[in-house]
């Protein structure tokens, strides 16, 4: 069980997480192959899935997998925003190949159901 729980973090982070699966890769376009756990599971057993990345899609278009780790701040600390955390810095890239490439998709601002900014960054340029 997880001991380091912040309630209104977790909603603001499952608010975004649902932005990105229903707006930024809509079922039309990108198949879900797989999505991590919600807080309430990780709360009750953490699986070790969960710390994968948040989403594993694959282009209806293309064919191409990828996956996408979600993050929302509401704004900046000491200006600057905190993107990865220690642990996934070191295990993310492990995760990553060329067939199968690992973005972090990151909102600011606004609400996290409604970011005022989105962007798509490369896992290598965090």
């Amino acid at each position: 069980m997880q001991t380091n729980f912040n309630q209104e973090s977790s909603k603001k982070g499952e608010q975004f997480e649902k932005y990105v699966q229903d707006i930024i890769f809509p079922d039309a376009h990108y198949e879900l192959i797989y999505k991590t756990s919600d807080s309430k599971q990780n709360t009750y057993r953490y699986p070790k899935k969960s710390l994968e990345p948040d989403f594993h899609f694959k282009c209806r278009l293309t064919g191409q997998e990828f996956h996408v780790e979600a993050k929302w701040r509401a704004k900046p600390f000491k200006n600057q925003f905190d993107v990865l955390s220690g642990n996934q810095i070191k295990l993310f890239p492990s995760l990553e190949s060329k067939s199968n490439p690992l973005d972090i998709l990151f909102g600011y601002g606004g609400v996290a159901s409604e970011p005022d900014y989105v962007h798509l960054i490369p896992l290598q340029e965090i």
